[in-house]
């Protein structure tokens, strides 16, 4: 190979492994190859689905029916209603906020360079961990904005490289959780096979030689704990906070939860995977699924309740996003294209494409 090329592709494979790393946070870099983006309206008169295509479908929650289709131009990854339902804010691809206006669906108003953001329908915030320049773990910085109007309300930095970020039903407390790091405190050995399920997981992050950190704040943004924790993992996930406990749940379902003493305790919903997850605006209900089956979980009890949807022909259909309405009845977004209904009770109400 010429030496110019060999400097091309070194500085090309540079590039690429930057733009990896100053990605989106993975809470909202899941497949959107998928009616994955939900969202219901706090008086349960309209339901939004959104996907790869760029669309936004208005749907009545009642019977699914599609009353408008309006092209959005971003890719939705999250979206959630302020809580007079006069805004919709929708997380994009491109690391934008986009707040629309309900009325004339027209946007208000956009916040740039969120990496991962999170709803607190207490307060109508929206809470945004920002993005930072390629190689800067010094200044992670974090905002706090309102929900209808994008305006910002408090902001702050911390010496933390910012992999998620969590918030409670009303701002009042915010986790940041770090990306993992070696740490050669921590061992390194392989896992025991006879070690199964949960236990097989705590093993394996005992003694993976990496260490995250968990810092909380309060609703000025200050510290008031920073824990490290063996616990880290990669890939899809949603983190919220609920009676002083922070719950952090993931694609390959060993989730975990943290308090600010410092406690890390391990927890697996009720599927294999958790291709799409949602939580409830309260904060008390989880859903979550994967291929052809879901789940509904009480986030105190962490007891659950399984659902399957019926079988299409061809490639396998899979959960990529919920949303949970006001009378707890689920809305799960499919890879085909679909929405599965489910009652507060766990059972599937009918499955309705989307076009």
């Amino acid at each position: 190979m010429r030496p110019w090329k060999t400097m091309k592709n070194i500085i090309a494979a540079t590039v690429l492994c930057a733009l990896l790393l100053a990605a989106p946070a993975v809470s909202q870099a899941q497949s959107k190859h998928a009616l994955g983006t939900i969202a219901v309206s706090p008086d349960n008169s309209t339901l939004i689905a959104a996907g790869y295509n760029r669309v936004m479908y208005v749907c009545n929650p009642a019977d699914l029916s599609v009353k408008q289709r309006i092209f959005l131009e971003i890719i939705p990854y999250d979206a959630s209603f302020s809580n007079d339902g006069k805004s919709l804010a929708i997380v994009s691809s491109d690391r934008f906020v986009n707040i629309y206006d309900t009325a004339t669906w027209e946007k208000k108003v956009e916040i740039e360079k969120a990496q991962d953001v999170v709803f607190a329908h207490g307060s109508n915030e929206l809470v945004v961990m920002h993005a930072t320049n390629y190689g800067d773990k010094n200044a992670q910085p974090i905002a706090v904005y309102d929900m209808s109007t994008g305006e910002k309300k408090r902001e702050a930095s911390f010496e933390i490289e910012g992999y998620a970020i969590g918030t409670n039903e009303d701002a009042s407390q915010v986790v940041l959780m770090s990306r993992p790091k070696t740490d050669e405190t921590e061992p390194n050995e392989k896992t025991p096979k006879e070690l199964k399920d949960l236990e097989r997981a705590e093993f394996e992050l005992k003694h993976d030689g990496k260490t995250s950190e968990v810092l909380w704040l309060d609703g000025e943004l200050k510290q008031t704990n920073r824990n490290k924790t063996y616990y880290s993992d990669s890939g899809t996930n949603h983190v919220f906070v609920r009676d002083n406990i922070a719950t952090h749940l993931v694609y390959r379902n060993r989730c975990a939860e943290f308090t600010p003493e410092g406690e890390t305790k391990l927890f697996k919903t009720g599927t294999s995977f958790n291709y799409g997850m949602g939580v409830s605006r309260d904060m008390k209900t989880i859903a979550a699924g994967g291929l052809a089956m879901g789940m509904i979980m009480n986030t105190e009890t962490k007891t659950s309740t399984s659902f399957k949807h019926s079988r299409l022909p061809g490639f396998p259909e899979y959960f990529y996003g919920f949303a949970i309405g006001p009378d707890g009845v689920s809305y799960g977004g499919t890879s085909a294209w679909r929405i599965i209904k489910i009652s507060a009770e766990g059972k599937v109400i009918s499955e309705t494409p989307i076009f």
